[in-house]
């Protein structure tokens, strides 16, 4: 009898060792899933303070995590940003950048260059401690490098075992199928969908893109929920063209953009319910995050910057300056806020931090782990009702350094904003940009559109503000002196961080120029049922009909 007693003690145990076991392993690696969301301002969410935007799915990932107000891009445009992102580096550093041409601030559909296969994508480091991983959505870090159909730049070559339906380039202004699509069909060498790396789609219909994208990324989830996996999801429906689906369509009060923006939020809702259906909430990872700031110049088709100053391509707050999100329910506390200033690069080695593991060697890094920072609670005065200064130790003692394309334009530490080079301010407001627009068409790329160095005026004396203070960049010192006053060692230190940073840059070559660029390398569809080049067949999908050349689209 003592003998089957201690026979069943012992089975006890070893059963016991084995679920604690495997709940360590789940804890040391969960699922992540990182939602990238285009052209969302800072103000555009309910949980940033839109009076008017519906809440839905990213507001509730904000009441079950943490949601940072101090969150930055290192570069206002889309696919530096997005580079830094993946790589956890300076896109300077990359090479996203252009020394000439009318596109020197992005991949268009003909440059040989993409994201360098020498650098390190979050997903190649993670498939090498067991991952599996995937990728939906919007890519734009290039396509083609010898020829047309060859996909050298595409996500498969950067460690996604699993890729669905992908815009390698945008869902750009003139990709619009429908007569109400402002521009649409008029550019059709730029608008093409992918699946995997085959074009399957030409022009594609932007109002189906997010039901597609949905669709692949549950697909991914269900496939590999028995084993850790890390979904990137990068959204494109609040780039121009704004073409949700019907479902969407009239649902806001704000237009178009914000239909966009309510089905962005389902999409997230939806991904979040699969993982309650499936059990993998609670090991789950999610990160949300926009690329840049609001596209000003699109008028009523823009999103919003809230309290900040400027859109995308500047390098003031509105920029710069995003909604920033990270939710795992028990282990990051529900409905914190973190005011501490943090970058997007920062989503690298946090993730490899969080599953226990060191960042690939012999790499220069710009991001840091926010491993303790996403832990640490939200506190509160109960005499004063108000948050509590984190006794944290800052993420960027070294401070965080801003690029718009190959030019260092400015800086952020301490509590400091300092801007070495300004863009002009005339429009710098949304009221500036109303007063310019004709309604249904944009404003000439005011900013979007002019990145060179001419478009910058250097300040002998760097541009300061307070920024903790004056989020609106509206009360900007004009000498050292003052700040003196009550921060005697601001410039020396300024002054330091300059030469640390300086010293650090090895700049990569200029992917972007127009040097770059192979006319041969154009994609073109050529599937059945997809339009020809050579035989200019009347487009299969999208009202009114087009017939397409490859170079262009013709409304029949």
């Amino acid at each position: 009898m003592a003998t089957q007693v201690q026979f069943s003690l012992h089975i006890f145990s070893f059963l016991i060792a084995i679920l604690l076991t495997s709940s360590t392993i789940a804890q040391d690696q969960p699922n992540i899933i990182l939602f990238l969301a285009d052209d969302v301002g800072y103000g555009d969410l309910s949980c940033y303070g839109h009076p008017s935007q519906v809440p839905g799915g990213i507001d509730q990932l904000a009441k079950d995590g943490k949601r940072f107000t101090a969150a930055y891009v290192p570069d206002p445009n889309g696919v530096a940003s997005r580079g830094a992102i993946l790589t956890g580096r300076l896109p300077v550093r990359i090479g996203l950048y252009g020394l000439d041409g009318e596109d020197r601030h992005t991949f268009t559909a003909t440059h040989s260059t993409g994201l360098p296969k020498t650098e390190t994508t979050i997903a190649e480091a993670l498939k090498e401690h067991g991952y599996a991983t995937g990728m939906v959505g919007k890519w734009n870090l290039g396509i083609n490098e010898e020829t047309a159909t060859d996909g050298s730049h595409l996500p498969k070559n950067h460690g996604f075992d699993y890729v669905g339906y992908n815009l390698p380039l945008t869902n750009s202004w003139g990709c619009g199928l429908r007569s109400s699509d402002p521009g649409g069909g008029t550019n059709s060498d730029n608008c093409f969908l992918y699946k995997n790396d085959v074009i399957v789609e030409q022009p594609f219909d932007p109002s189906g893109l997010m039901t597609k994208f949905l669709g692949n990324a549950e697909e991914f989830i269900r496939e590999h929920k028995e084993e850790p996996f890390f979904l990137y999801f990068a959204f494109s429906n609040n780039h121009v063209t704004l073409s949700p689906s019907d479902q969407f369509s009239d649902t806001s009060p704000l237009g178009t953009y914000g239909d966009s923006t309510n089905e962005m939020n389902s999409a997230v809702t939806d991904v979040m319910d699969l993982l309650n259906d499936l059990g993998l909430r609670e090991n789950t990872l999610v990160i949300f995050l926009s690329d840049n700031g609001p596209f000003l110049e699109m008028c009523s088709k823009a999103g919003f910057e809230g309290p900040l100053k400027g859109g995308k391509s500047t390098v003031y707050e509105g920029g710069i300056r995003i909604p920033f999100i990270v939710s795992w329910p028990g282990q990051i506390p529900a409905g914190s806020v973190s005011r501490h200033t943090v970058s997007s690069m920062d989503i690298f080695p946090t993730i490899l931090d969080v599953i226990g593991r060191a960042l690939p060697t012999g790499i220069t890094y710009d991001g840091s782990s926010l491993k303790s920072i996403l832990y640490e609670e939200f506190l509160m005065s109960e005499k004063w009702g108000f948050e509590i200064q984190s006794q944290m130790a800052p993420a960027h003692p070294e401070g965080l350094y801003f690029y718009s394309g190959e030019i260092l334009t400015a800086m952020r530490f301490d509590g400091y904003k300092v801007h070495f080079r300004l863009q002009p301010q005339p429009l710098t407001t949304r009221v500036g940009f109303g007063e310019e627009c004709t309604e249904g068409a944009p404003l000439m790329e005011y900013y979007a559109g002019c990145r060179e160095p001419t478009c910058f005026t250097t300040q002998q004396v760097p541009t300061v503000y307070l920024i903790d203070a004056d989020v609106g960049e509206g009360f900007r010192f004009t000498n050292y002196s003052e700040i003196a006053v009550f921060d005697p060692g601001f410039e020396c230190k300024m002054m330091q961080l300059n030469f640390a940073h300086a010293s650090s840059i090895v700049r990569g070559p200029d992917l972007l120029s127009s040097t770059n660029q192979i006319a041969e390398l154009q994609p073109c569809c050529t599937l059945p049922g997809c339009p020809s080049a050579s035989s200019g067949v009347r487009a299969s999908i999208g009202k009114p009909a087009y017939v397409i050349v490859c170079s262009v689209a013709i409304r029949l």
